[in-house]
């Protein structure tokens, strides 16, 4: 059965028979004619008919074609008995429904039918305007309080469910699926926004770059759920080390990480990163009856408000010191130094040595 289907099946019951019991109690036509049993009995059985077909045609179009007759027997309650109030009603309903399913054009279709299903009703059963008492127009009322509070909750559950999807869906969005970090997409968006306001704030930023040693060798040797598990593990053991609400890792990709430091210094960088590469080179775990471990290197880069440095221009230069811990040997935690600090101590040194 379509979703619109479902939601419509209390709205047409209490509609089809609060309509019937306002017509027929404040009717003043011969309603024992042929023409009229027959409608009543049709109008009883219209809401049970309208679920076997929704059961059986599970499309939209067919809802709507059910919506359809809901407005024309609307009108032929009206045309047994023709008030202001019930006509208020079958105009209130049109415009629920077109508004339900999300298209005027639907609603002015209904409209054009019902104006043709009551102008030939008035051609063939002419009719005048008669009042009701007192207790139908409440009746009324009641239907429409009760009509219109039903969808208002329904769109307030509907609402509720969306922005918990919505909340799931940013979730997802920003979360690398295996370890529960913040992902590569979250990092290309929110380091910009984390450089930019921890140097307004005239403080230091630094970074880390993390990445597994010989990762594929334990993928090979012992399966990618052994190195998933390493995966995992390293996030969990960076993770107790971050400043709590300040300092965030995100998966760069495959076994490298990166650990953005905002208000953290150089030194600072230096010491978080030789925890977890401590931590991390002690733990391991068993896959195929053996104990698995492996190292980690990092490379940390450290910027301040006198320099003006692009975030991805810190990623960069993060990775070439991580270049270089891998280069050097592995597990090991190298600081990023450019290359006219590096020029000015090779200097430094030949004239301390000349």
């Amino acid at each position: 059965m379509h979703p619109q289907a479902k939601i419509n099946i209390a709205p047409r019951f209490l509609a089809a028979y609060a309509f019937l019991l306002v017509g027929f109690a404040s009717s003043e036509r011969d309603l024992t004619t042929p023409l009229w049993v027959s409608f009543i009995v049709f109008s009883l059985a219209w809401p049970f008919v309208a679920v076997m077909f929704s059961a059986i045609y599970r499309r939209k179009r067919t809802e709507l074609f059910n919506m359809s007759i809901d407005a024309v027997l609307s009108t032929l309650v009206f045309v047994m008995a023709p008030n202001q109030f019930v006509l208020f009603a079958v105009a209130l309903v049109v415009i629920g429904n077109a508004t339900f399913v999300g298209s005027f054009s639907f609603g002015f279709f209904n409209a054009v039918v019902i104006a043709a299903v009551g102008s030939i009703s008035y051609a063939l059963m002419p009719f005048q305007w008669h009042e009701i008492p007192v207790v139908y127009v409440v009746t009324i009322k009641v239907f429409l309080i009760s009509y219109f509070t039903f969808f208002a909750n329904l769109v307030f559950q509907l609402m509720r469910k969306i922005i918990r999807l919505n909340r799931k869906i940013e979730v997802l969005y920003k979360t690398d699926p295996l370890t529960g970090c913040y992902n590569r997409l979250y990092l290309n968006e929110t380091l910009p926004k984390a450089l930019s306001s921890t140097l307004e704030s005239n403080s230091p930023m630094s970074l880390v770059f993390a990445d597994l040693d010989k990762f594929k060798n334990i993928n090979d040797k012992y399966g990618h759920q052994a190195g998933d598990d390493l995966l995992k593990a390293f996030v969990k053991i960076a993770t107790t080390q971050l400043r709590q609400d300040i300092d965030w890792i995100a998966r760069f990709g495959g076994e490298e990480f990166v650990i953005v430091m905002p208000r953290a210094t150089k030194d600072k960088a230096l010491k978080l990163a030789e925890k977890i590469r401590i931590e991390f080179e002690a733990y391991s775990l068993y896959a195929k009856d053996a104990a698995v471990r492996t190292t980690c290197s990092f490379g940390v880069v450290s910027t301040s408000p006198a320099e003006s440095v692009m975030p991805f221009t810190m990623l960069a230069h993060a990775d070439k010191a991580l270049y270089e811990s891998k280069q050097t040997g592995r597990n090991k935690v190298t600081a990023y130094q450019n290359e006219v600090n590096k020029r000015d101590k090779k200097q430094a040194a030949t004239i301390l040595a000349g």
